[in-house]
């Protein structure tokens, strides 16, 4: 919603095409991101489906801004997705995709446990360098800006602390994992968490936390070149 409110000082009419299976989450979003003047359309299906749909579309839209926040874990192949991206951007259209940075804590939580989530498919374990590979591959040239942070991970060492509880939950992706994990899985990641704390010396900044981890995500942002797009 915020982004939208940005843009809407330039753009008196907007159309909004939100992608997302899960029906809980998109009336969450009704409630709390309807704007006037947006026009919404509301696909309720997976990426897949969304996509699988537009081919067979013998006009499909094309988009002055996609963006994909922390969403591209679960459309499947990468680099077939990347590809539809841009090419249903508009001549002068932006990508800005947003994904964990492989230095930060959260992709290295599920890279170094991958039994935490069995079902999920490898092209889960995409990170900004994966995405900017399949960008390169197509020839595209993109803007790469890190997003990095410190989070006191203290309390996730207290089985009594509800937000390190919280911080686990998110983290790990499982809902109240310090309850339901298998107990040897928890004290691993404990384990590895309490190696991850980020020294002073690497962040470039005096830690008031007890204990610091680094988290990063990576913006990516894809100006259409329609010519260059043309040739690859």
């Amino acid at each position: 919603m915020a982004l939208l409110k940005q843009l809407q000082p330039y753009f008196p009419s907007i159309h909004h095409t939100v992608v997302e299976p899960c029906e809980e989450f998109v009336s969450h979003y009704k409630l709390h991101s309807i704007l006037e003047n947006v026009q919404y359309d509301w696909q309720l299906k997976t990426f897949q489906q969304y996509m699988q749909d537009q081919e067979y579309t013998s006009n499909s839209r094309k988009f002055d801004f996609i963006s994909a926040v922390n969403s591209l874990y679960y459309t499947g192949n990468l680099k077939e997705t990347i590809r539809f991206l841009i090419d249903r951007l508009t001549e002068s259209g932006y990508l800005l995709v947003i994904v964990c940075s492989e230095k930060g804590a959260g992709y290295r939580i599920i890279a170094n446990f991958p039994e935490l989530h069995p079902a999920f498919k490898p092209s889960y374990f995409i990170s900004s360098k994966t995405v900017s590979e399949a960008i390169a591959e197509m020839g595209v040239t993109a803007k790469v800006n890190s997003l990095r942070t410190n989070v006191d991970f203290s309390g996730v060492f207290d089985e009594n602390d509800a937000d390190g509880d919280a911080i686990l939950d998110l983290f790990t992706g499982i809902m109240d994992y310090r309850r339901t994990a298998p107990e040897a899985l928890v004290e691993r990641v404990l384990k590895f968490l309490r190696q991850e704390s980020t020294p002073d010396s690497e962040s470039g900044e005096i830690n008031f936390m007890d204990h610091p981890v680094c988290v990063e995500w990576d913006t990516i942002l894809v100006e259409k070149s329609y010519k260059q797009y043309l040739t690859t």
